[in-house]
């Protein structure tokens, strides 16, 4: 089975029949708005993201590719909203930063990527060293600043 879920800003194309793929795939389009939306990032923006059976029944792929670029990330999905979203913004924040060598979404006025954790039942991203400096929901990132 394969189809393209296209709302939002990034076109994701879904590959499984697994009942998890539309919460995942929302969680990846709601992460890119933060990743693409940070202006100072060198990330490109022109990626095809799927996202695809993994090797066991557990775990789902998220695949980012570009040019000879592929970034495959597994994620389990099989949390609440917030916990899969936080899942997938930390999983797709360690592949930009290996790739690309940024810090992605930056924490305002300091040198290090903001964290995402569950805060509540929100998937939030925080400032790592200090929980008041910053704070905004994963998606919100661009609208924050």
């Amino acid at each position: 089975m394969s189809q393209v879920d296209n709302t939002w800003d990034t076109l994701v194309e879904l590959r499984s029949a697994d009942e998890r793929v539309p919460r995942v795939a929302a969680a990846v389009r709601t992460s890119l708005l933060d990743f693409l939306g940070d202006a100072e990032s060198a990330i490109p923006r022109d990626f095809v993201v799927t996202v695809e059976d993994g090797d066991s029944p557990e775990m789902l792929m998220v695949f980012l590719r570009r040019g000879g670029f592929v970034a495959g990330v597994g994620v389990f999905g099989t949390g609440n909203r917030a916990e899969t979203f936080v899942a997938v913004a930390d999983r797709l924040q360690d592949a930009f930063t290996e790739e690309f060598r940024v810090a992605t979404p930056r924490c305002p006025g300091h040198p290090h990527p903001l964290s995402a954790m569950v805060i509540g039942a929100e998937a939030m991203w925080l400032c790592p060293k200090d929980d008041n400096h910053f704070a905004c929901r994963v998606g919100e990132y661009a609208r924050s600043g």
